[in-house]
C-alpha cells in the first residue's frame, strides 16, 4: 500500500519578530524566528498596519497600542514606551493565509538637535520592537 502526502502542510507554533533601528538608519531591521523566519524588511502602511517582507513571502500586521508613555525628556532626548497586540491578516508566497497574533513591547529615544532656540524636530532615534505570539499558516 502506498501512502502519500499532501502537497502543503499545515504549521502552527510560537512566533517572535525583533524590529531595530538606529544610528541615523532610515530602514528597520527586521529579523523573525518560528513559523515565520529569516531576515527581513518592514514597510509601514499606516499607522496600525505593517507588511513584513521576507524571502519567502510576506505578511501583513495589524497593530494597536494598549498602553503608551511618553517621558521623561531630558534636554534634547525624549523616552518613548509602547505595549500593545498584534494580529497577522494573511500574506503572500508561502505565508498565504498566515494567521495569528500575539503582544509587543516598543521601546524608542529620540535624540533631537539642539539649537539656539531649544530642540529642533530633527535627530535620530534608536528603537526596539519585539512582539511574541503565535503563526498559524493553512
Amino acid at each position: 500500500m502506498l501512502l502519500s502526502a499532501g502537497s502543503a502542510f499545515a504549521a502552527s507554533g510560537p512566533q517572535s519578530f525583533t524590529l531595530t533601528r538606529g544610528g541615523g538608519q532610515q530602514q528597520t531591521s527586521l529579523v523573525g524566528s518560528g513559523v515565520i523566519h529569516g531576515q527581513g524588511t518592514d514597510h509601514v502602511i499606516s499607522n496600525n498596519t505593517d507588511r513584513f517582507k521576507f524571502s519567502q513571502g510576506s505578511v501583513l500586521v495589524n497593530h494597536a497600542p494598549t498602553t503608551q508613555q511618553q517621558g521623561p525628556q531630558v534636554g534634547c532626548v525624549t523616552f518613548y514606551r509602547e505595549n500593545g497586540t498584534y494580529q497577522l491578516a494573511g500574506g503572500t508566497g508561502a505565508y498565504t493565509g498566515a494567521g495569528g497574533g500575539g503582544t509587543y513591547q516598543l521601546q524608542d529615544v529620540f535624540f533631537a538637535k539642539p539649537t539656539a532656540n531649544g530642540c529642533s524636530n530633527a535627530g535620530h532615534d534608536l528603537l526596539v520592537i519585539h512582539a511574541t505570539g503565535t503563526t498559524t499558516l493553512p
